[in-house]
């Protein structure tokens, strides 16, 4: 190759290059280390090049390597024939500037040096952007693993590719354990088929993202609610995932349930008072209650039942609504203390305090109803005890399909209810007294005034029955009957008047009739 063709070629180099010998004093350097030198090349000959470019106090660590026979042979062996290649690389601060130098030793087969080639690149604005991006992923990976949302993603084969330290916190796993695994395994199987819809359409969607609940199995075997943010970054090559941002919102969740459950007892204590006003008797109000109960709050079932004063001290069912299946008949549940009667009704009759059973499957006193129970899907109760100023006039039990379904907010509200129920019945059975004994006064005056009628009527037709026949009497006898007679007929008539006015009006005008009428016209 033409000599000045190789020199241009050199000079072309954009970065600064040089040649050195085994001092390592320059034999050849091109424009670009020339002018980050500040001199010409004459100048820089035959100086070492530390006190040329790339200063300091001696050759760099690498390069004396190469030189003496230590440094890294190169991948291409030969580069002339019979000669080897060592090479060497460092970074190199100059100023404010830094330097990539990768260096060249070239060696016969008797291993002496030829020369060594220094190539120098500004890499300055590559580390910095590299350093900037290292904080930043720094950065990224402290607020990610201090986050107090989990962060998951989701590889292309489907599995869990990452896990931030949250996941340990919220679900109990490990981050390291979940890797690799399906998190299809892990949601609630009523949760699946909906979030697996959202899912399929996210991944036609690059970029795109959406957000729901769903339930997740806890590392204790719980299910707890969260509330992910899903984003489809397979576009993205630095991520290349289905990202889950993930939040445990079972306590917001749960609060919601019972602030749900609680507008309901509240709504079924309005309407449950509503039906107190507009109820006409007691067997209406207490069927009213029940349905409303169990429309209205959507427990399983509700019933009243009275005490019976028998032998076994028997609760009565004298209402009830919902899904029963023949419990009440075949539960035969007591008030006495014995084993039929230390359920939750028996005990809150006999006791007037409210009962409350959170779970059928816990309480050995609820043996006798627990299979039962168990089959209608019964899971918790309550009983509450309907008190008036007598006593307790009976018990209103409810039935709810899920456990621990009566805390303390609900118990009160429910005891409201029981006392405005039992405020009912002892109204209506006060009005329903009244109402009888109103009806007996009433009854008994219509039998007086009735009977002061026929009283009057009595004296009134034989007072008639008089007048109409003295003359008749008299004709009969020919005149005035004689003063014993007179006397006798009057001290009859008062007798008869006066003994039983009724049938003397009856006797006295057919008597009359048939004794002093005229006899027919011979």
């Amino acid at each position: 190759m033409n000599p000045e063709i190789w020199r241009d070629v050199f000079d072309a180099i954009e970065g600064p290059a040089f040649f050195h010998d085994e001092k390592f004093r320059v034999l050849l350097a091109n424009g670009a280390y020339c002018r980050a030198a500040g001199m010409t090349e004459a100048q820089a000959l035959d100086k070492p090049y530390w006190e040329v470019f790339l200063p300091g106090t001696g050759p760099l660590p690498g390069c004396k390597d190469a030189v003496s026979g230590k440094g890294q042979t190169s991948l291409q062996e030969e580069v002339n024939v019979g000669a080897k290649l060592f090479s060497s690389q460092e970074e190199v601060n100059v100023g404010e500037k830094l330097f990539l130098s990768k260096g060249y030793t070239v060696r016969d087969d008797q291993g002496k040096q030829l020369y060594s080639l220094h190539l120098l690149s500004d890499i300055t604005v590559q580390r910095q952007a590299e350093q900037a991006m290292a904080d930043s992923e720094k950065r990224f990976r402290a607020l990610i693993e201090s986050a107090p949302d989990g962060i998951s993603l989701l590889g292309v084969d489907g599995k869990i590719a990452y896990a931030s330290p949250a996941t340990q916190r919220i679900l109990g796993y490990p981050p390291e354990t979940v890797i690799g695994t399906d998190p299809r395994d892990y949601t609630h199987p009523d949760d699946l088929d909906p979030f697996l819809t959202l899912l399929n359409d996210l991944l036609q969607k690059p970029g795109g993202s959406f957000t729901t609940q769903y339930r997740f199995r806890h590392k204790d075997g719980s299910w707890r609610w969260l509330e992910s943010t899903v984003s489809n970054l397979f576009a993205e090559s630095s991520v290349n995932a289905i990202v889950f941002n993930y939040r445990d919102i079972t306590e917001r969740k749960l609060a919601e349930e019972e602030l749900k459950r609680l507008n309901r007892a509240l709504r079924t204590l309005s309407a449950c008072n509503e039906a107190l006003v507009r109820a006409g008797n007691e067997a209406e109000l207490l069927d009213a209650i029940c349905r409303l109960i169990v429309e209205v709050s959507d427990y399983c079932m509700a019933w009243i039942g009275f005490p019976e004063p028998d032998v076994a001290n028997t609760v009565r069912p004298v209402a009830h609504y919902g899904y029963d299946e023949e419990y009440l008949a075949a539960a035969n549940i007591s008030w006495a203390n014995t084993a039929p009667g230390r359920g939750p009704t028996g005990t809150a009759m006999r006791t007037g305090t409210v009962q409350v059973n959170q779970n059928f499957l816990t309480k050995p006193l609820l043996t006798p109803w627990r299979e039962a129970a168990q089959l209608r899907g019964y899971q918790s109760s309550i009983a509450l005890p309907l008190k008036s100023a007598a006593g307790t006039l009976g018990v209103l039990t409810i039935y709810a399909s899920e456990p621990d379904a009566f805390n303390k907010a609900k118990v009160t509200l429910l005891q409201e209810l029981a006392d405005d129920l039992a405020f009912g019945i002892e109204t209506l059975r006060t009005r329903a007294e009244r109402d009888r004994i109103a009806y007996e006064h009433l009854h008994r005056a219509e039998i007086l005034r009735q009977s002061l009628e026929d009283s009057i009527k009595a004296i009134a037709n034989a007072v008639k029955c008089a007048t109409l026949t003295q003359p008749a009497i008299s004709s009969a006898l020919g005149n005035w009957p004689s003063p014993s007679r007179a006397n006798w007929a009057c001290r009859k008539t008062r007798c008869a008047a006066s003994s039983s006015p009724p049938a003397f009006t009856t006797w006295g005008k057919s008597a009359f009739r048939r004794k002093f009428s005229p006899s027919p016209a011979n």
